[in-house]
């Protein structure tokens, strides 16, 4: 993999984490967090 395909899913996952995380602080009672399922 070349660094700039290494950073740009670097960037998505990292972007992935953030919608995550914001959704599971808008509702604590369901887990709706799936890593690249």
């Amino acid at each position: 993999m070349s660094e700039i395909q290494y950073i740009i899913s670097y960037k998505m996952f990292y972007d992935y984490q953030i919608k995550c995380l914001r959704s599971i602080i808008q509702d604590k009672t369901k887990i709706v967090c799936h890593a690249f399922d």
